[in-house]
């Protein structure tokens, strides 16, 4: 997104950022955990579906996360928040004009 946010919201984004990163990261880590838990799966078929799973998220932390400026930040804060791991209250604290264009990307 070529738009800028308003300085207000990118001081916002820039907090939300860490806790939106942190919350994938865990969930990342949650679905390595359940693969390495699948014991009755031979240790090369685990390993192999990690590395997989790890190139796949990786992509998806660098789409929402890689790219940190003020002028993608709304495109990155729509994919974090559909996604959910910006929540509704935490979106509430932008702008109004900012959850609007959030809300047109979305659509």
């Amino acid at each position: 997104m070529s738009r800028d946010i308003p300085e207000a919201d990118w001081k916002i984004f820039k907090q939300l950022h860490a806790v939106a990163q942190e919350r994938r990261t865990e969930q990342i880590l949650a679905e390595v955990a359940e693969i390495l838990a699948a014991s009755a799966k031979p240790a090369v078929d685990r390993y192999g579906e990690m590395g997989k799973l790890i190139k796949e998220r990786n992509r998806d932390l660098s789409d929402a996360f890689g790219d940190f400026r003020r002028s993608t930040a709304i495109g990155q804060l729509m994919l974090m928040h559909a996604q959910g791991w910006i929540r509704a209250e935490e979106l509430a604290r932008f702008t109004p004009e900012t959850r609007a264009a959030v809300g047109r990307m979305k659509a």
